[in-house]
């Protein structure tokens, strides 16, 4: 056997190595690579190009901004106004009117292209309240892009996308209304600042290089790590990209910056990388081509030993799942002398095994469960026995009437009948005949004091049933709640719901006290002074497992015992009638 284990194993590895597969791949790989990173560089320089060129658009216009702004900044009317504290407040208003505010509009008409907002601002407290492009410097000084400029040192600088306005002067959203801005310090004497020139543009008019030619990639403007603005269209942008780096490749996707230093912004272009790869698979198209056929010759020369291998394997899962299921009738046919067919033999016999095992398992536990529910069922027949033998004995002893006499054992006899059946369950019909014949025995005794409804019209009567379930809890009820002299009334009502059915059993008579109510529980049999409710449990559970349930309430004027379970018994707990059957 070990000899056949070593020439099994030695095809299998010459049939390996004489296709050089493996080295094969590693080289198609690796040129695979070289081809990627060629090709991404090239695009990279290409498009690298491209962005630049877009880079020195925006420049372009930022520098046509800036020097706009200087000329502003230069302007006498403007200077004269913010540094002439001798201007009475109808004086500055004069000279916005009709003296800043000409200038403004000429400065936007040369920018109009960038849908601009310029604001002079002045630090004197003492100016004139906000004209349309007139701010008292306060009201801007606290602004995040105020801040960023004066953190730069300079007296001009971009801060990047901020609101044209503070919020509290114009209330608007931020995600709406933000605008490219940029701060200019209005210098007099030897570098005293006058006021302050604010000029915000359309960020998008500002770059709107990036939209002129979406085929070389979508475009961002990145300013603080966030994107504030994008190329029509452009997906969303990767929050793990490395801002610093200028080319990257990543999700499939090489990511190209160039940063913008006197805007504060980079500008990144994504190139999908599809193509790249297409065009590096063609360049190694004979490397794949040579290992495509590696793999053809090696799965041709092991398709023969495959073929019975997998014929055999099939037949081990089809057998096992029948196993699986229960059936332990199955073998595999033929074992031959191979490894496979040593296995095979093996799991035969283990097969064997498993069914004696599971044979005397079943016939265990069917017997076990078996003598259970008779126990269960025959405890509580010696109980009304008794009792009932007792009162016939005594009317016999006092003379009492043959024909009552008489009745009454022909009563005892159908009860004694139905209770000592080992059937484990029967009809409703039967059930609730049962306790009619037990009810008229009581009344014999107790002199007509018992009447008992049935409310089951929701039910059929030959649906099945554990047998011997109602009359233990009628029995309960008559022991435990009738009061000498007094009428005692019992009704018993059923009805489904979905799979489950209900059996409702109510008494008016005397209640049960609350210490013992809150003593009652059928997990675990105690004794007590009665088995009925605590039998009926046991055998409930047994059959019907945690599906089923008793509870009981008790109140003053009515006690009352729910019983709970499904409507299909189970083809494990009707084996044990079955095999009672059977061995009788």
């Amino acid at each position: 056997m070990l000899k056949k284990k070593q020439k099994l194993s030695q095809k299998m590895m010459a049939y390996a190595f004489a296709v050089i597969l493996l080295p094969v791949l590693v080289l198609s790989t690796a040129y695979y690579i070289l081809a990627t990173e060629r090709l991404t560089d090239n695009v990279a320089e290409d498009h690298g190009a491209v962005l630049n060129a877009i880079g020195e658009s925006v420049l372009d216009k930022a520098t046509m901004i800036e020097t706009s702004m200087e000329m502003l900044s230069q302007n006498t009317d403007i200077r004269r106004l913010l540094t002439d504290t001798g201007l009475s407040l109808y004086d500055q208003v004069i000279r916005l009117r009709y003296q800043v505010q000409n200038v403004i509009d000429q400065t936007k008409t040369i920018l109009a292209s960038q849908n601009t907002e310029i604001m002079i601002l002045s630090p004197n407290s003492e100016t004139v309240q906000r004209y349309p492009f007139f701010f008292r410097l306060a009201e801007f000084e606290h602004e995040p892009d105020y801040l960023r400029f004066q953190a730069t040192g300079n007296n001009k600088a971009w801060v990047g996308a901020a609101p044209a306005f503070p919020q509290k002067l114009v209330p608007h959203d931020l995600n709406e209304n933000s605008m490219f801005c940029y701060y200019q310090n209005i210098l007099v004497g030897t570098g005293k600042i006058a006021g302050t020139i604010k000029y915000a543009t359309n960020i998008r008019r500002l770059f709107s290089a990036i939209d002129i030619d979406r085929s070389a990639g979508d475009i961002y403007v990145i300013q603080d790590g966030k994107v504030i603005l994008s190329s029509r269209g452009a997906g969303a942008f990767p929050e793990q990209l490395d801002m610093e780096r200028k080319q990257q490749t990543l999700d499939g996707n090489v990511y190209i910056s160039r940063r913008l230093d006197r805007l504060g912004v980079s500008l990144i272009m994504r190139v999908e990388a599809h193509t790249l790869f297409l065009d590096a698979l063609i360049s190694i198209l004979p490397q794949l081509l040579t290992a495509i056929a590696s793999c053809i010759l090696l799965l041709a020369m092991t398709q023969v030993f495959l073929k019975s291998v997998q014929k055999r394997m099939d037949q081990a899962v089809n057998l096992a799942k029948e196993a699986s299921n229960g059936n332990m009738n199955v073998s595999f046919p033929d074992p031959d002398e191979t490894e496979i067919g040593q296995l095979v033999q093996s799991f035969n016999g283990l097969l064997e095994q498993l069914r004696g095992e599971a044979d005397a398992r079943i016939s265990y536990e069917q017997s076990e469960k078996r003598a259970m529910q008779l126990a269960l069922q025959y405890q509580i027949n010696p109980h009304f026995l008794f009792n009932t033998l007792n009162w016939i004995q005594m009317e016999v002893e006092l003379g009492g009437d043959r024909e009552p006499i008489s009745s009454a054992i022909t009563l005892l006899g159908k009860m004694l009948r139905y209770n000592l059946e080992e059937n484990a369950t029967s009809t409703l019909a039967d059930e609730v005949e049962n306790v009619r014949t037990y009810v008229r025995l009581k009344n014999m005794r107790k002199h007509d004091l018992i009447d008992i409804s049935f409310d089951l019209e929701a039910l059929s009567m030959d649906m099945e049933l554990i047998r011997f379930l109602l009359q233990p809890i009628c029995e309960n009820a008559i022991q435990h709640g009738l009061v000498s002299g007094r009428m005692l009334h019992i009704s018993v009502k059923g009805w489904q719901e979905k799979e489950l059915i209900h059996l409702l059993v109510e008494n008016d008579g005397k209640s049960i006290p609350e210490d013992k109510l809150s003593q009652l529980g059928f997990r675990e049999q105690k004794k007590r002074d009665g088995v009925g409710l605590a039998n009926v449990y046991a055998r409930l559970h047994l059959f019907y497992g945690d599906q089923a349930s008793l509870e009981v309430r008790s109140e003053p004027g009515m006690t009352s015992v729910h019983i709970q379970f499904p409507k299909e018994i189970k083809l494990e707990r009707k084996r044990i009638s079955e095999t009672s059957d059977s061995g009788r």
